[in-house]
């Protein structure tokens, strides 16, 4: 009959279960889980198995023995198998880019509070700008290496159920980050909060003062900032320069946006003013819900989540301060021309 065929004896050493001759012509999806685990072929034997059966017309054999043990193995690893092989999706739909003193931690700590959305236990996870980041690590090990902090959340849970995010301030200043995001996920969405540039740096100054990190006046060090800048020798240390002393600096958002919009399409970056959130709280996180996807009908309670102590006045430096944006002004005013800022 079509398709049946009688088994020839089995030499001693196939007894043993040696790999089937065969084995390299088994397609690429089965070689790769266990020879002794193969789809059955027409009128093809199957030297390393035992007993005829019949498989939807195609000659097959079923294991016996030690066989049996190995094929019943590679059946248990073969949906891992699958899953290794499967295309991966990043678990993590969107981050909070910065910037810095503009009010990240209070956002992050109201999309918290949705249902639908979970945010990192440890809010600023620093995994793209760390200084042990690799450019080989693929998404699989990028999401292998955010698990630990999403314990409170579902992690494997399906991404159209829960988005996942996290906030980490520095990665709208590093350039290269942007990249490293869109390859770890191209449908990635990020949101920048965008404070008075004089204000953030004032407010910056202050932080690292009470950190220990700065001992300067403030005027000395926005005058010394572009020096000790260039003399960085690694962005990516925990306390360098780049991270510590960047006040002025990190208050150039069109050099910023621009290098993030190289990397994505506009309607994947929402742009929040830092000030809406206390003056149009409910209308803010509304827009920012239906950005991310979620039910837009949350109320989340506003709070004073963060104040840090109140800096001295500054005034004339202050004032100094924000003259030196002027020309920045025009060229955040011209790039952002036809964005929407919330």
């Amino acid at each position: 009959m079509r398709g049946h065929f009688q088994p020839r004896p089995l030499e001693a050493s196939f007894a043993q279960n040696t790999p089937s001759p065969l084995g390299n012509a088994y397609p690429r999806r089965w070689r790769s889980v266990s020879p002794a685990f193969a789809p059955c072929h027409r009128g093809r034997e199957s030297y390393n198995l035992g007993i005829v059966a019949s498989c939807e017309g195609r000659a097959i054999a079923t294991p016996t023995g030690q066989a049996s043990q190995d094929a019943s193995a590679a059946a248990d690893a073969a949906p891992a198998a699958a899953a290794e092989l499967a295309p991966h999706r990043p678990r993590l739909g969107f981050v909070v880019a910065g910037a810095q003193k503009a009010g990240t931690t209070a956002l992050a700590q109201f999309l918290a509070a949705h249902p639908q959305i979970g945010v990192s236990s440890l809010k600023e996870v620093h995994l793209f700008d760390a200084p042990d980041y690799s450019p080989e690590w693929t998404p699989r090990e990028i999401d292998e290496r955010y698990r630990a902090h999403f314990a409170h959340a579902d992690f494997d849970r399906g991404v159209a159920d829960l988005v996942l995010g996290e906030a980490t301030p520095v990665y709208l200043f590093l350039p290269e980050v942007a990249a490293q995001l869109k390859r770890y996920n191209p449908e990635m969405k990020v949101i920048v909060l965008l404070r008075d540039p004089a204000q953030r740096a004032i407010s910056h100054y202050h932080m690292e003062r009470a950190r220990g990190a700065e001992r300067l006046p403030l005027w000395l060090a926005l005058l010394v900032e572009p020096l000790r800048l260039r003399r960085c020798p690694d962005a990516r240390a925990v306390d360098s320069a780049t991270r510590v002393h960047s006040y002025r600096r990190r208050g150039l958002y069109s050099v910023q946006l621009r290098n993030l919009y190289a990397s994505f399409a506009r309607h994947q970056v929402l742009l929040v003013r830092s000030e809406s959130l206390a003056d149009s709280h409910d209308a803010t996180l509304q827009r920012i819900f239906a950005f991310l996807g979620v039910d837009e009908g949350v109320r989340v309670p506003a709070e004073r989540v963060f104040a840090g102590a109140v800096p001295a006045r500054h005034t004339i430096v202050s004032m100094a301060l924000r003259a030196s944006y002027a020309v920045e002004r025009i060229r955040l005013k011209a790039l952002l021309r036809d964005a929407e800022i919330v």
